[in-house]
């Protein structure tokens, strides 16, 4: 039978938000999954956009392949749910990208892991 574990993201430090400094492609670390196939995590992802400029963070699932991300607005001083539980496995990494305006968005969240 599956367990299942709420877990911080990899690049947290004890959930603390991280901070997306990459402003293109590879991004910013955000959590990387364990390796092998016999678990996942599905992760949950929020963004904040600290600015007073709207932003666009771009997301992407262990490839830069630009058809595959994943991309949201972040309206100036909000946050929002960008990731709402994507299963993630055999090591594959989640990292984030604001094209301009790197250390005003933050990214936090959590992984609910099945193993």
């Amino acid at each position: 039978m599956a367990t299942l574990t709420k877990e911080f993201l990899s690049a947290s430090a004890y959930g603390i938000p991280i901070k997306i400094v990459a402003t293109a492609t590879t991004g910013t670390t955000v959590h990387t999954a364990p390796a092998g196939t016999t678990g996942r995590d599905v992760v949950t992802l929020y963004a904040t956009n600290n600015d007073t400029t709207d932003r666009t963070i771009t997301v992407e699932f262990g490839t830069t392949d630009a058809g595959l991300h994943i991309v949201h607005l972040i309206t100036a001083g909000t946050s929002k749910m960008i990731i709402p539980g994507i299963p993630l496995a055999n090591g594959l990494t989640i990292t984030a990208y604001v094209t301009s305006g790197a250390n005003v968005v933050a990214v936090w969240g959590f992984v609910d892991r099945q193993t």
